[in-house]
């Protein structure tokens, strides 16, 4: 028996790196999926993936992990802490592939959509009774093995789709905005550091000078104008708003060169504002436009590795 999912990826408009500190963010579920089959196997189980995804050779058997000569560390490492948040789905005796139209550390939720399709595809096969909801969660718990501090940001785009709002209260609060279709244009460029170094930067400087607190405070405000935007589609004052979202991600020191050229690019372009998506270090660029058309070659022009132009958000994870 074999069983094939999709996992969304994701593009956060507002509110990365505050929302790890519970503050609100904005996360659009993008249609650009990551699919994961899983198979029944004789005891052993096999990750595999293209090169795309940064080809994977993982062999677990017994007590005894096997790693190809090809794979990267850091996506051995969330693959393990996957097997760990799934333990009581029998993992023995399944074979995992994955496929994925991303590299790993695009910015874009590439390892929530990994967790996510992978947690749904076994749970699936297993024939558990899992909801999109009780998925999400289990997949949140291998970002924060990860690293060490994270959100359910990515893990409830993925899972849940839409467009979602994410703040923590007393606990966090999950609610999908009622947003229909939003012009957006993605650009991917190359990650220099991952998700969790760089929460780790943010980290430690919010510890030695209070003045960063007050740019994670702002941050917080500027998601909760967006949101009002959002709703009132005010396109202006959304484009807007995003242009300071990304002064405050320049302020943090998480925006390269690179990336910052982008953003610039799109609003000479005519993007109605831009801004780096994600932990930063490279990764996304999101930007907001009337006509994508001279939006997306100016992403091109200013060094993307792959553009992307979306409209409608995904309806989260789904059995193929």
């Amino acid at each position: 028996m074999q069983v094939r999912v999709r996992a969304p990826t994701k593009v956060t408009l507002f509110g990365e790196h505050s929302v790890v500190y519970g503050y609100p963010a904005i996360v659009f579920s993008l249609p650009i999926y990551i699919d994961v089959s899983a198979t029944e196997h004789d005891d052993i189980l096999i990750v595999t993936g293209p090169a795309n995804v940064s080809s994977v050779d993982l062999v677990i058997k017994e007590d005894r992990i096997d790693v190809g000569p090809k794979t990267k560390k850091y996506l051995m490492r969330y693959i393990s802490y996957i097997l760990k948040a799934i333990e009581r789905f029998s993992v023995p005796g399944i074979m995992i592939e994955i496929k994925s139209p991303l590299p790993v550390g695009a910015g874009l939720g590439t390892s929530a959509a990994v967790a996510v399709g992978t947690v749904a595809a076994i749970s699936i096969l297993k024939g558990l009774n899992v909801d999109k909801m009780e998925i999400a969660k289990l997949a949140w718990e291998v970002e924060k093995l990860v690293q060490g501090r994270a959100s359910p940001m990515d893990t409830a785009a993925s899972a849940l789709g839409g467009v979602l709002w994410i703040e923590k209260k007393e606990e966090w609060n999950i609610e999908p905005l009622s947003v229909d279709e939003i012009n957006l244009v993605i650009g991917v460029f190359e990650k220099q550091k991952t998700t969790a170094s760089l929460v780790a930067e943010v980290a430690e400087k919010l510890k030695r000078n209070r003045l960063y607190s007050e740019v994670i405070k702002l941050m917080g405000e500027i998601a909760r104008e967006a949101r009002r935007a959002l709703e009132d589609r005010d396109w202006k004052r959304l484009g807007e708003l995003m242009k300071l979202n990304h002064a405050m991600l320049e302020a943090l020191g998480v925006v390269t060169e690179e990336t910052s050229r982008a953003v610039h690019y799109a609003i000479e372009a005519g993007a109605l504002g831009a801004k780096v998506s994600g932990a930063g270090g490279g990764g996304a660029v999101v930007a907001l436009a009337e006509d994508p058309i001279p939006v997306a070659s100016a992403m091109k022009v200013s060094g993307a590795k792959k553009v992307f132009t979306v409209s409608e958000p995904s309806n989260g994870v789904e059995i193929l």
